[in-house]
């Protein structure tokens, strides 16, 4: 099954795409951006512990992926080419796109991977075309230990092809897998010269507590910013209080603090962001998003409240009303800006969904709050082949008495599902003609974006290969860890030999963290309804081994 991205909701005047708010959100589609399959490492600091990458793979699945793209103009002419080669397991081993000038394919940018025996990134390059060169532009290389944490990344960029900077970030991690330092170290000449460095300190669940960075001054460390943290005394350990200060030459500053309300569930309800008034030697309000949800667990409301101050108090306010069907599918959306004047909610858009029996969007239709009344404003409309591959989405605008076409996006499929064609029409009366669009990629039942509108693209051709990977039903009566079912759709049992004292942790095969939490009894079931479609990585921390698992969300 193919969900619809909603890519209207990005005019939305709020942002309400937080996956925590969201129980059950609008669609989620399992890829991003085509260029980037790795993320960095270091961009989460709480996080960093977790980034770690996939085991190999006994041969059990089917997957397919792309290995040329060919995309054409507004006028129907090669633009350009975009090319993926992969290793056995399918992994990316090159990725490059290519521009059409002059009657040939000039190099435009890209990347090139290489991995080590257990599947996890060893390096990542990228090059730009130069004219009548391919150029260094920067590169990642990491360095592993025995459990998968990053001990070390060593960042490097070049300009004019010739190096010109290097980084390079080293970890360190307690007994238990949890990262309790990060020391950053700049290249000078051919001596590493320390830049900065972060501690942490963590609670017996492996949750920070403290955190402090520290700049280098020449010959010592300088206190630069800290932060303090405290938790929820329960089984979710949400984080509730986050104080941060920085460092004025003899003495801790407060900056900012926030603080967390989550409901006995774990339901994300309120947050409230204050700011350190240095002149006032007072806390202000800064910014405060509340919360609610229906029995189901859906979101029902988020109200968000901005304070600014120049001179004098700017108090900003809008809010997002859901409603949902018995799937937990959102049917309508309605936001709301606070008028302070009249102390009242004034409307400010709206959109109303359709969905078939098996969940696939059908219509989408957007109004806008005129005075008093609603207005029309946009509407979509999604058509699927049999098999439920999108084939067409029409998008039409409301001229003040009736609707007109305005965007026209098609695809066709091969027999796996795979798009090989995909198209944007934009309405010039009185037909409809190639422009640039939001062009996507579908593999096989699942979804990538395609950004290939900057490149002057208006419509595509693909081709896809297929690779082997190990995917088993992991149920073994003999196993320290069992789990099923594999495939998962809503749920995932995990049966372990062991009472107490394990942290779990689940990847993807980017290495970004979707679940982590501690097991005190030999079963546990996971909550996977809100996991994009794809191949996911358990492992299982014990003080005797590390246990891993494999397992696909459906």
């Amino acid at each position: 099954m193919k969900n619809i991205y909603i890519l209207l909701f990005a005019i939305f005047t709020i942002n309400i795409a937080n996956a925590q708010w969201y129980s059950k959100p609008l669609q989620n589609h399992n890829k991003g951006k085509v260029l980037k399959p790795l993320q960095k490492a270091f961009q989460d600091k709480e996080n960093r512990e977790k980034q770690k990458w996939a085991c190999s793979q006994t041969p059990k699945s089917l997957v397919w992926n792309w290995d040329t793209i060919i995309g054409y103009d507004t006028n129907n002419n090669f633009a350009l080419r975009i090319t993926q080669k992969y290793n056995t397991s399918g992994a990316v081993l090159i990725s490059k796109w290519e521009n059409w000038q002059n009657n040939s394919l000039i190099g435009g940018h890209s990347y090139t991977y290489t991995y080590d025996a257990e599947g996890r990134t060893l390096t990542q390059l990228r090059m730009d075309w130069d004219t009548t060169y391919w150029a260094n532009s920067y590169k990642y290389t990491y360095t592993y230990n025995t459990n998968g944490d990053i001990l070390t990344e060593l960042d490097e960029s070049w300009q004019n092809n010739i190096l010109a900077s290097s980084t390079k970030q080293t970890n360190t991690y307690d007994a238990n897998g949890y990262l309790i330092a990060t020391l950053t170290e700049n290249l000078n000449g051919t001596t590493w010269v320390n830049n900065s460095r972060e501690t942490y300190t963590r609670n017996p669940n492996g949750k920070a507590i403290a955190s402090l960075t520290e700049k280098w001054n020449i010959t010592a460390w300088v206190n630069s910013s800290r932060g303090t943290y405290t938790y929820e005394n329960d089984t979710n350990g949400n984080n509730v209080t986050s104080l941060f200060q920085n460092w004025d030459t003899t003495i801790w500053v407060n900056s900012t603090r926030q603080t967390e309300t989550y409901s006995v569930s774990g339901k994300w309800l309120l947050s409230f962001y204050e700011q350190w008034d240095v002149q006032n030697n007072i806390w202000r309000s800064n910014r405060k998003v509340t919360n609610t949800y229906d029995t189901n667990g859906y979101a029902l409301s988020r109200i968000e409240e901005y304070w600014y101050y120049w001179g004098s108090m700017l108090y900003v306010a809008s809010k997002t009303i859901i409603t949902h069907d018995a799937n937990g599918n959102t049917i309508t959306l309605v936001n709301k800006n606070w008028n302070q004047t009249n102390n009242v909610w004034v409307n400010h858009d709206s959109s109303t969904y359709t969905y078939d029996v098996s969940g696939n969007m059908l219509t989408s239709f957007d109004e806008t709050w005129k005075d008093t009344v609603w207005e029309n404003s946009m509407k979509s409309t999604f058509t699927y082949e049999a098999n439920k591959d999108l084939i067409n989405v029409l998008t039409e605008s409301w001229d003040s008495t009736s609707w007109g076409n305005s965007a026209n996006l098609s695809y066709t499929y091969d027999a796996n599902g795979n798009s090989i064609t995909g198209k944007s029409e934009g309405w010039v009366e009185p037909n409809w003609e190639l422009k640039l669009g939001y062009l996507d990629i579908y593999i096989s039942d699942k979804y990538q974006y395609l950004y290939l509108e900057y490149d002057n693209t208006a419509r595509y051709e693909a081709h896809f290969v297929s690779f082997i990977t190990g995917i088993s039903e992991d149920k073994d009566e003999n196993s320290v860890c069992n789990i099923y079912p594999n495939p998962a759709i809503d749920n995932l049992t995990i049966e372990t030999s062991y009472n107490k004292g394990q942290r779990l942790e689940i990847t993807n095969l980017i290495g970004q963290t979707v679940c982590a939490s501690n097991i005190n009894n030999k079963k546990a079931i996971i909550n996977t309804s809100a996991f994009a479609n794809g191949v996911y990585i358990l492992k299982i921390y014990t003080d005797k081994e590390t246990v891993v698992r494999k397992f696909v969300k459906e």
